[in-house]
């Protein structure tokens, strides 16, 4: 009885311990699980006050800029955008585990919004300060606006700016730029998403969170504005030097005043007059052409830089970009151009490099300087002399012959980039054919000595252009045929414009010992003559983009409807 009276005991002890052991593991748990609970809570309560506090600097921001702005409706716009803000919550993702990625990147993408903002408006700001102190003379005259006074530096709206401080009697009007500015950002992350097509929330804060980094990055590297040039280009047309001196330019103006009345002294009052203004109206309109004409080499720059890394996605050289030079009077003859045209497509030539010229500078030109560089291309705004002589009514005419090649040259690169980028969709990289040992399969997979990219089917060996092509396009993402190469659309065309040129001045048309004034009117009326033929091409490229982008458009909203059975 004793010994089974203790082995009881022990049964009862060991009952009891294995009891206390699953009690205390009980509790470590449930203390592990109230102690993860407490750290997420934490966690999203940090990163929500963080949120409050980058919304809260982003809007003194938009205050301060609001505080410059006169014009009515931009201020009624950054009020709706401050309310917007206002009510701006985190996109959560409910396929996440207690939204800690969606605060993190939401926090991210305020704090890279609020140092783009910050940034642009102090520069915007201290260059108007530089421009105003440009400005100032000892008497206000010239209509020039009132000198910057640097007294007593306040705060617009907190206790200490958010921006830079002001002073006093300071104001801004240009930050009415600030409401589009914010609206082009939105505009442009909306572009963004619809182009890569995200599948879920988090995706799309990702995404434009890696918007903001680039967006943040360029800002941070940006460059002069025509650093991509000529040295000679930026010192005729960016230098600020003589065009952008109000004080020499109201001077010039004054000149350009008493030549005028003294060149038509006859007639009423108001024929004069009338005389008078028109002759302002174009320095008004020269300086109003070079602004758009900077504009332009600024677009066409950015557009250069995406067309030469699209081309070397696909296999393409850098050397399609450009068109060796030559002047109207160093052309030849040639034989056949009238008729003969671009190929439609790339491919068609069978990866024969011969056709090609392998020019490459080692800047950009001005897109006049590929068909004259003497007469109507030659301008400068660097001094007196030269701005006078442009005020003529040829040199007006050259400068609008100038814009109009520079914008044809744009929209050829808009078209170009364009028809490579809708030859790309998010339809295409789900659909297309599948890669096999990191190649492209063709669509013959039983003969593999078919060239894919020939049209016409023949059998053809390898050329150095296609081996080349191939290493490049191990895992392409772009249609060859897509690729649309602006040496080869503009060669035709000025090769058909020489030619007429050498029939008309010296078939016995035109002599060709012309006065200068004679001979820029021929030349322009055969640029534009160019222009309208290279257009042409532009068009048809640009038609075929748009026709695959609807096309696109339509498959990628259909893969999101749901099938009916």
């Amino acid at each position: 009885d004793y010994h089974d009276y203790d082995d009881d005991n022990d049964d009862v002890n060991c009952n009891n311990n294995n009891n206390n052991n699953n009690n205390n593991n009980n509790n470590n748990n449930n203390n592990n699980n109230n102690n993860k609970c407490l750290s997420t809570l934490y966690l999203r309560m940090i990163g929500k006050i963080s949120i409050l506090l980058y919304m809260l600097i982003l809007m003194d921001i938009y205050l301060e800029a609001y505080n410059h702005i006169i014009s009515r409706d931009s201020r009624r716009k950054l009020s709706q955008m401050m309310i917007d803000l206002m009510y701006k919550r985190p996109r959560l993702d409910f396929n996440e585990n207690y939204f800690i990625t969606a605060y993190k990147y939401e926090c991210a993408i305020l704090r890279q919004r609020k140092e783009i903002m910050k940034s642009i408006l102090i520069n915007q700001i201290s260059n108007e300060r530089e421009y105003l102190k440009k400005l100032h003379t000892d008497k206000v005259e010239y209509g020039l606006p009132p000198p910057l006074i640097e007294k007593c530096l306040i705060a617009p709206n907190t206790d200490e700016p958010v921006l830079c401080p002001v002073y006093l009697l300071e104001f801004h009007p240009s930050l009415a730029c600030t409401p589009s500015l914010i609206e082009s950002i939105d505009e442009s992350v909306r572009t963004t998403i619809t182009m890569l097509t995200p599948k879920r929330q988090i995706q799309c804060v990702i995404l434009e969170k890696l918007f903001f980094d680039y967006l943040k990055y360029e800002i941070d590297t940006w460059r002069p504005l025509g650093a991509s040039y000529t040295a000679q280009i930026q010192k005729d047309l960016f230098s600020p030097y003589f065009i952008e001196d109000v004080v020499q330019m109201s001077e010039l103006c004054n000149q350009y005043i008493l030549s005028v009345q003294q060149r038509n002294p006859r007639g009423d009052k108001k024929t004069r007059q009338h005389f008078l203004l028109n002759e302002l109206g174009r320095l008004s309109d020269l300086v109003t052409l070079r602004h758009r004409l900077l504009d332009c080499m600024w677009e066409c720059e950015i557009l250069s830089k995406l067309y030469l890394s699209i081309s070397n996605r696909m296999g393409f050289n850098d050397f399609h970009l450009f068109i060796r030079p030559l002047q109207f009077e160093s052309a030849k003859y040639k034989e056949g151009v009238e008729e003969s045209k671009p190929p439609i497509y790339i491919t068609s030539i069978h990866d024969d490099d011969s056709l090609l010229d392998k020019y490459l500078p080692s800047a950009l030109p001005l897109a006049i300087h590929e068909l004259d560089e003497t007469q109507v291309g030659k301008f400068s705004f660097r001094g007196k002399a030269t701005i006078m002589e442009m005020l003529e009514t040829r040199g007006i005419e050259n400068m609008l012959t100038v814009l109009q090649v520079q914008t044809v040259h744009k929209n050829g690169l808009i078209a170009a980039i364009l028809l490579a980028f809708n030859g790309c969709p998010a339809f295409y990289t789900s659909h297309a054919p599948k890669f096999k040992n990191g190649l492209i399969r063709t669509v013959d997979t039983g003969n593999n000595s078919v060239n894919s990219n020939d049209v016409s089917g023949a059998r053809i060996g390898p050329t150095p252009l296609a081996v080349e092509r191939s290493t490049h396009q191990l895992n392409a993402e772009y249609y060859p045929e897509a690729f649309f190469s602006i040496q080869l659309e503009k060669g035709p065309s000025r090769d058909r414009v020489y030619n007429a040129f050498i029939k008309k001045t010296q078939g016995g048309g035109i002599a060709a010992s012309k006065t200068t004034a004679e001979s820029e009117k021929i030349k322009r009326e055969f640029i534009s003559q160019f222009c309208h033929d290279y257009c042409e091409r532009v068009q048809h490229a640009s038609l075929r983009a748009q026709i695959i982008e609807t096309y696109n458009s339509i498959l990628i909203t259909l893969e999101n409807v749901p099938v009916i059975r």
